[in-house]
């Protein structure tokens, strides 16, 4: 190995999110009931509920992150209880 990490292929699934920007993205273009588009706090409730099942899947078991109100973020790595099959 040399300076730079090897780079490789990158997944053939969605692993940044971008599926969820397109759903978001398109809902906000949606015709708003007291405007041209809806909003914002309409639209949140879509992230809100994306955050909800991400932070419920298996992907979440192997660390925790909390942020504070001043914008600190501390994460800790759990230790493996669990076995994802």
């Amino acid at each position: 190995m040399g300076a730079l990490p090897e780079m490789g292929q990158f997944l053939l699934m969605d692993t940044f999110g971008i599926g969820t920007a397109i759903v978001m993205l398109r809902r906000s273009m949606d015709p708003g009931k007291y405007g041209d588009t809806i909003q914002y706090d309409t639209l949140q409730k879509y992230r809100s509920a994306f955050s909800n099942v991400w932070v419920a899947s298996v992907y979440t078991m192997q660390g925790k992150c909390d942020g504070s109100s001043d914008g600190e973020v501390i994460c800790h790595k759990l230790p493996h209880k669990w076995t994802v099959v």
